[in-house]
């Protein structure tokens, strides 16, 4: 499992071996000291959390047998080690209970921190004695302060407020586990320290920040796991086709599950409350709709999850007006909407009873067309359209998309003018203009388009559009690792707004047009971007990888069967959104079906 202090110095501290003998609890060892890293935080080797915790366990067996500290003896090289440490317990993923203590020496640190969980009783009470065959335990080791400031990042730093005697500390994994954003963490570190809710704000308040090396046992796994921001990233790339396809079996698993008697699609999951919410977006729905859509080609299994979703989608979002057919909800009908329905329809093995409603919603996007090439972004709407070119960056490539897929099953000619028409457009406004309008939404739907045109109708036209938007768009992706090592192959850029942080449903579809850039290059016979791009396309995939819930990295749920397999949306927001899993699913199925090679 992942040590993310190992690469911070040398190890000094050989293997500790436990030996229990009637009331004392003592380690032989080789050597005396520990190193620490630049934060202060103790290097330990593996064999020293397996002993921790089981000091930790030991605690817990004395307190209910009356056994006291003083009758143990803790090895001296741990006398070195006098930070602040929390131990925490859990049942079943429900925390019980959390306390701090801060001794000379670390071992001890840990068993008196041990005990006085034991006495928390927060947690609708702590545990009981018959409890303890489940406890799983959890240690925290704090290392130096810091000022707080706006290097502050969820679930790499713990805080800590101070004013006189009240003092209030969050270790990293809070900001997590609760998933509050950073101004309702602060409110509530406030009120744990009993001072108003807007005390970060207060001058005399002392707050720092500081990091934490976090392990401990789950019930999950039974090993002793090193957690990174309450998760467990890879520390190296790792994208083989095996674990690309197991990953890609996880998210599928996930997305079927979330497909509701109703059939539609639970819209996002917050494994924090363990709630489904009551928001919802047509166009994200319509995304896994085309997912099911090709899942249930030529498997039974999910055609009658697919005939119930179209059922649901035109039953209920769908209208028409003569010969146009449109997606209507929230009181307009956008160009999104339209082509991916058009695109669930395109894959659906059910098209032929679907075909007049295909060709209606055609007719519309047609009647979106202007005569230069360009469309509308809404379609049934009389009021102002707020920020239409923003809408049209994800939509247009959409539109052209799917107007080419439906093509492609009804050789309907208009359908292909149609697409034509509008990539010619926006080949001057997103590949002509980029450097005037240039935005990253528009680069894997356009790259997507201009392939899937190139492919039908040969024209060389198509092709260098598409290296020269995704030649930019790579310029985005973090290859080094920085600031944080779950950043590794994300897409972002502070500078371009809604792109700014980075988050999984970006980073997917983004690989997932990389992935055709990959399949043009490769074909073609460019053999430098054809590296690129791979490089570009499994970095992408092993940062999606690090965000899949699986494993250990489920600790704090207790329902972790509703989020195994699930993307969530960023390294310090866990909740998944239909669209992180959907956009994930398409590009790792694009990875494999392209046989990308891993190596």
């Amino acid at each position: 499992m992942l040590n993310h202090t190992s690469r911070k110095g040398i190890i000094w501290l050989a293997a500790a071996v436990l030996v229990l003998s009637g009331c004392n609890l003592t380690a032989q060892v080789t050597q005396e000291r520990i190193s620490f890293d630049h934060e202060n935080i103790p290097i330990l080797s593996q064999e020293d959390k397996h002993y921790l915790i089981t000091v930790a366990h030991t605690a817990v067996s004395d307190f209910f047998s009356g056994k006291v500290e003083a009758e143990h003896t803790w090895p001296a090289h741990y006398d070195s080690v006098n930070n602040t440490v929390f131990v925490a317990f859990r049942l079943q993923g429900k925390k019980k209970g959390s306390w701090s203590a801060r001794e000379k020496n670390l071992a001890k640190s840990i068993y008196v921190a041990t005990q006085r969980t034991l006495k928390d009783h927060r947690y609708d009470g702590s545990i009981k004695e018959e409890d303890i065959s489940e406890l799983k335990i959890e240690v925290f080791i704090l290392g130096k302060n810091h000022p707080y400031s706006n290097a502050y990042e969820p679930g790499i730093h713990g805080l800590r407020f101070k004013k006189g005697s009240n003092v209030a500390i969050y270790y990293n994994d809070v900001a997590i586990e609760l998933n509050n954003n950073t101004e309702k963490l602060l409110e509530n570190l406030c009120k744990k320290a009993k001072l108003p809710a807007d005390c970060a704000g207060d001058p005399n308040v002392e707050k720092y920040i500081f990091r934490t090396l976090h392990f401990g046992t789950t019930h999950l796994s039974p090993e002793i796991v090193t957690f990174y921001r309450s998760n467990t990233p890879a520390l190296e790339v790792n994208s083989t086709k095996d674990r690309i396809q197991q990953s890609l079996d996880l998210a599928i698993v996930w997305l079927r599950d979330i497909l509701k008697k109703n059939g539609t699609f639970e819209y996002l999951y917050n494994p924090s409350n363990e709630k489904y919410s009551d928001k919802n977006t047509i166009p994200r729905q319509l995304m896994a709709s085309t997912v099911l859509a090709k899942f249930s080609q030529g498997n039974p299994n999910y055609l009658d999850a697919h005939r119930k979703n179209l059922n649901y989608i035109f039953d209920n979002w769908y209208r028409e007006d003569g010969d146009k057919g449109y997606i209507y909800r929230n009181k307009w009908s956008s160009l999104g909407s339209n082509s991916l329905a058009i695109r669930t329809l395109s894959y659906s093995p059910l098209f032929d009873e679907y075909k007049d409603k295909a060709d209606k919603l055609a007719n519309t996007i047609m009647a979106m067309q202007h005569e230069d090439g360009s469309f509308d972004a809404l379609y049934a709407y009389t009021g102002i359209v707020d920020n239409e070119k923003w809408h049209l960056a994800y939509s247009s490539g959409v539109a052209i998309l799917g107007m080419s897929e439906l093509y492609e099953r009804t050789k309907e000619q208009s359908y292909l003018e149609t697409a034509r028409k509008a990539q010619d457009f926006y080949l001057v406004e997103y590949v002509d203009k980029i450097d005037e309008n240039y935005y990253p939404g528009y680069v894997p739907w356009h790259t997507m388009s201009l392939s899937t045109l190139f492919k039908i109708t040969g024209d060389e036209k198509y092709i260098a559009p598409i290296f020269t938007i995704n030649d930019k768009l790579i310029e985005m992706q973090n290859t080094d690792g920085r600031p944080y090592m779950d950043y590794l192959g994300s897409f972002s850029d502070p500078k371009i707004k809604g792109y700014q942080v980075p988050h999984s449903p970006t980073n997917a579809v983004i690989v997932e047009g990389l992935a055709y850039a990959y399949e043009l290059a490769r074909d073609t016979g460019d053999v430098t971007r054809t590296e690129k791009y791979r490089k570009s396309v499994l970095l992408g995939a092993h940062n999606l990888m690090n965000l899949q819930f699986v494993g250990a990295n489920m600790y704090y749920m207790p329902k972790s069967e509703r989020a195994e397999g699930g993307i969530h949306y960023g390294p310090y927001d866990n909740r998944i959104r239909v669209d992180n899993v959907q956009h994930t699913i398409d590009a790792f199925t694009k990875i494999l079906e392209e046989n990308v090679p891993t190596t």
